[in-house]
C-alpha cells in the first residue's frame, strides 16, 4: 500500500465518522422522542380510562369498576415516580426504572427517556415538557381524591342527594383540564421530533455534500499527483533511454576520440562480410599504425600523447565519406573500413591519410612533433571469410609497410612473402604463449672457457652463458634463432627473460644445497626487458629467495638492447653492478661508433659480435678490429670474450691477439643446464685454459 494513501483517506474517514455520530444521535433522540411519546399515550390512555371508571363507578356502585379505576390510575402514579426519581437531586436510576416501568413503558425504551432527559434537562423544550407533565399529575391528585370522597358516599349507603352527580362532574373537569396539558406535552414531542429529523437531514446532506467536495478535491489532488507521477515516469524514462543510449554509445566507441572502438568496427566488419556480395562489390579495410608516436608519449608524457590522438582522430575524420567507419583500434593504431570501394580507390584514400599525417605538426608546450603512419590495405573479394582474418590480414600489412622504412602503404596480397613471413612469425607467437603456459621451455647452457692459465695472465675460471629453447610438441627442441625474433617483435621476450631467470635461480639453488657451490653463470637480457622497470625488483627477490651469491650470477645485454635504451640500461647496470653481479656487452663491434659509449657503460666482459670474429683467419680487417677491441678493453680492465669461435686455429689467432675468453661449438657444446651442472659438479671447479704462455 502507498504510504500517501492514508493522507488522502483520513478526511474521508472523519467526515463519515462525524455524519454517522451525527445520525446516530439523532436516531437515538428520535428513539427518546418516541419513547415519550409512547408513555405519553399510556399516560393519556390511563387518565381517560380512570376517568370513565370512575364515573361508572359513582352510577353503578361495582367494585369492579372501581378496581379497573384504580388499576389505570396506577400508570400515571407509576410515571410520576419514574419522573420524580429520575428529577431527585440524587438521582435514583432503579426507581426511575421501576417507576417508568410502571408506566407501561417498554424496557429498552426506558434507558432513553432517562438519557434524553440528562442531556436536555435544562433545554427549553425539556422544560416545558416536564413543566405540562407536573401540571397533569396536579390533576391526577384531584382525581385521585375524588377516587377517595366516592367510595365512603357509596359505603354509607346514604349518600347526600346530588354528591355522586357533583363528583362525576368534577371528574369530567379534571378531565378536560387534563386534555390540554397531554396536548401540548405531545406537540413538544412532534416538535422535537420534526426539528430532530430536520437536523439529521441536513447533517447529511452537509455530510454528502463535504464528502462532494472533499472527494472533488481529493480527486484534483489525485489527478494532479498523477499527472505529476506520469511526468516523473516520463521523465525517468526518458533519462533511462539516454542513459541507455550513452551506455550503447560507450560500448561501441572509444572514450578519448569518440570514434568507433575495436568491438564496434570488428561488428560492421562482421556485418559487411555476412551480407550477400553484389556483382561487382568490393569493400576495403585500411589498418594504420603512427610511427613515432612513443616519441611524444616519452619525452611530453601521455597527456600530450592523448592529445595528439584527439587532434589526429579530427582530421581523419575529415578525409572519409560518411559511409565510411574510422575506429580506434588501440593505442596508436586505426582502423578504417571503406564500403563500397574497389582496391585502386582504397590505395588512392590510404594515401591521402598518409600525406595528411605526415604532414600533421603537433605542438605541445614549447614542443612542435611530427608523426607518420603505416597503413596496411586489405580488399574484401570474398577471400577471407571471418573477421579475424581480415585483421590479421590488415595486421601483417601495416607491419610490412613499417618493415619497408614506415611512412607508406602496403597492400596485402595472398602471395606476399613478407606477408607470409610475417604470418609466421604470428604462428611462431602462438607457440611461444603456449610454451610459457605449459612450461614447455627449457634451460641449456654453453661454456666460456679462458684461454691462458692465471699464470699466464688469462682470467681465473671459465662459466656458463645460459639459453633457452622450446621443446616442441614431438619432443624435439626449437633453437632460439626460430622464435626469437618473433618473440621480440611482439614483446614475448620479458616474459620469457623472467622466466629463464626463475628457472637458472632454481636449478642453481638446487645445485648449491648439494655440492656447497655453483658455476659463474650469464644470463641475457632483451631490450624489452632492459626497459622493464620491475625486473630489478624481480631479480632481487629471486636472490632473496635462493640466497645464491650475487657474484656467480652476471647478465648479458646485446649493443642493440643497451644503445636503444641508453639512460635505462645505463641505470640498470650501475644497480645490478653495486650487487655485485657480473656485467657482459653482447654482440659488441658491428659498427666502431661503438667505442663512443663504451666508456660509459659498467661492464666486466666484452663479446665481440661473431660476424667479425667469424672471418678473423681470412679478412685482415676483422683481426685489426678484434685487436682494436681487445686493446681498448685492456686499457678499460675489461675481459673480452670471442664467440662462434669453430675450431683450433681460430682459437690459436684468438690467443695471438690476447683475446681472454672464447666460446663457440669449436670450444664447447651446448649442453641441457642439468647435464652442464651435473659435469661441473663432477670435475674439480679449476680453470681449463686452452692455451699456455704469453699472448703475442
Amino acid at each position: 500500500m502507498s504510504e500517501r494513501t492514508p493522507s488522502i483517506t483520513w478526511p474521508y474517514a472523519v467526515i463519515v465518522l462525524i455524519v454517522v455520530g451525527l445520525a446516530l444521535a439523532g436516531t437515538e433522540i428520535l428513539s427518546a422522542s418516541r419513547a415519550y411519546i409512547g408513555g405519553q399515550r399510556h399516560w393519556s390512555k390511563a387518565e381517560r380510562d380512570a376517568s370513565a371508571h370512575l364515573i361508572r363507578y359513582g352510577a353503578s356502585h361495582l367494585p369492579s369498576d372501581y378496581r379497573r379505576f384504580r388499576e389505570a390510575l396506577a400508570i400515571p402514579g407509576g410515571a410520576r415516580r419514574g419522573r420524580e426519581a429520575r428529577d431527585a437531586k440524587t438521582a435514583d436510576p432503579r426507581a426511575a426504572y421501576d417507576g417508568f416501568l410502571s408506566g407501561r413503558n417498554h424496557p429498552d425504551d426506558i434507558p432513553r427517556l432517562i438519557r434524553l432527559f440528562r442531556l436536555s434537562r435544562n433545554l427549553p423544550f425539556m422544560r416545558d415538557m416536564i413543566e405540562q407533565w407536573a401540571k397533569a399529575d396536579e390533576w391526577i391528585d384531584r382525581l385521585a381524591q375524588v377516587l377517595e370522597r366516592l367510595p365512603e358516599e357509596i359505603r354509607s349507603g346514604s349518600p347526600e342527594p346530588g354528591r355522586i352527580p357533583v363528583a362525576v362532574a368534577e371528574v369530567r373537569t379534571i378531565h378536560e383540564a387534563i386534555v390540554p396539558l397531554e396536548n401540548r406535552f405531545a406537540q413538544t414531542l412532534d416538535d422535537l421530533a420534526r426539528l430532530v429529523t430536520r437536523i439529521v437531514h441536513w447533517m447529511l446532506i452537509v455530510g454528502a455534500m463535504m464528502l462532494v467536495v472533499l472527494g472533488s478535491a481529493i480527486t484534483r489532488r489525485m489527478h494532479a499527483r498523477t499527472a505529476a507521477v506520469s511526468r516523473a515516469l516520463h521523465a525517468s524514462e526518458r533519462r533511462v533511454r539516454a542513459e541507455q543510449a550513452q551506455l550503447r554509445h560507450q560500448a561501441n566507441h572509444d572514450a578519448l576520440t569518440g570514434l568507433a572502438n575495436r568491438r564496434h568496427f570488428e561488428e560492421r566488419l562482421q556485418e559487411v562480410l555476412s551480407a550477400p556480395r553484389e556483382a561487382g562489390r568490393s569493400d576495403a579495410v585500411l589498418y594504420l599504425d603512427l610511427d613515432q608516436f612513443k616519441v611524444v608519449n616519452d619525452t611530453c608524457g601521455h597527456p600530450a600523447g592523448d592529445e595528439l590522438i584527439r587532434q589526429l582522430s579530427g582530421r581523419l575524420r575529415g578525409l572519409l565519406r560518411r559511409s565510411d567507419t574510422l575506429a580506434r583500434l588501440g593505442g596508436d593504431e586505426f582502423g578504417v573500413l571503406l564500403e563500397h570501394c574497389d582496391i585502386d580507390a582504397a590505395q588512392r584514400r590510404a594515401e591521402v591519410i598518409r600525406r595528411e599525417v605526415a604532414q600533421f605538426r603537433f605542438a605541445w608546450q614549447v614542443r612542435t612533433f611530427s608523426v607518420g603512419a603505416s597503413i596496411g590495405v586489405v580488399t574484401l573479394d570474398g577471400s577471407m571469410s571471418t573477421v579475424a582474418e581480415v585483421m590479421s590480414a590488415a595486421d601483417r600489412a601495416c607491419y610490412a609497410a613499417k618493415d619497408k622504412g614506415r611512412d607508406r602503404v602496403h597492400l596485402f596480397r595472398l602471395d606476399d612473402l613478407e606477408l607470409q613471413a610475417r604470418a609466421g612469425e604470428m604462428e611462431w607467437v602462438a607457440r611461444i604463449a603456449r610454451a610459457l603456459e605449459n612450461d614447455s621451455l627449457v634451460l641449456h647452457s654453453q661454456e666460456i672457457r679462458p684461454l691462458r692459465a692465471a699464470a699466464d695472465g688469462g682470467p681465473t675460471e671459465s662459466h656458463l652463458e645460459l639459453l633457452v629453447r622450446i621443446v616442441d610438441e614431438d619432443g624435439s627442441l626449437v633453437l632460439p634463432m626460430a622464435f626469437i625474433p618473433a618473440a621480440e617483435r611482439y614483446g614475448l621476450m620479458p616474459r620469457i627473460d623472467r622466466w629463464v631467470i626463475a628457472r637458472a635461480f632454481s636449478e642453481l639453488r638446487a645445485l648449491r644445497d648439494r655440492s656447497g657451490t655453483i658455476p659463474r653463470c650469464m644470463i641475457n637480457l632483451s631490450g624489452g626487458s632492459v626497459a622493464d622497470p620491475s625486473l630489478l625488483a624481480f631479480i632481487t627477490d629471486r636472490f632473496a629467495e635462493s640466497g645464491l651469491p650475487f657474484d656467480r650470477i652476471g647478465f648479458e645485454l646485446t649493443e642493440t638492447a643497451a644503445i636503444s635504451n641508453m639512460a635505462v640500461a645505463k641505470q640498470l647496470m650501475r644497480e645490478l653492478r653495486a650487487l655485485g653481479c657480473p656485467l657482459a656487452l653482447d654482440d659488441f663491434g658491428a659498427g666502431m661508433s661503438s667505442f663512443a659509449y663504451l666508456r660509459t657503460l659498467p661492464i666486466d666482459y666484452l663479446k665481440i659480435d661473431g660476424h667479425i670474429v667469424k672471418d678473423l683467419l681470412d679478412d685482415p680487417v676483422n683481426r685489426a678490429m678484434i685487436h682494436a677491441i681487445r686493446q681498448v678493453a685492456e686499457v678499460m680492465g675489461v675481459h673480452t670474450i670471442a664467440e662462434w669461435v669453430e675450431n683450433g686455429r681460430m682459437v690459436e689467432e684468438l690467443g695471438r691477439l690476447g683475446i681472454d675468453y672464447v666460446q663457440g661449438y669449436g670450444v664447447a657444446r651446448p649442453l641441457r643446464l642439468a647435464d652442464a651442472l651435473a659435469d661441473w659438479q663432477a670435475r674439480p671447479p679449476l680453470p681449463r685454459p686452452l692455451l699456455t704462455g704469453q699472448p703475442g
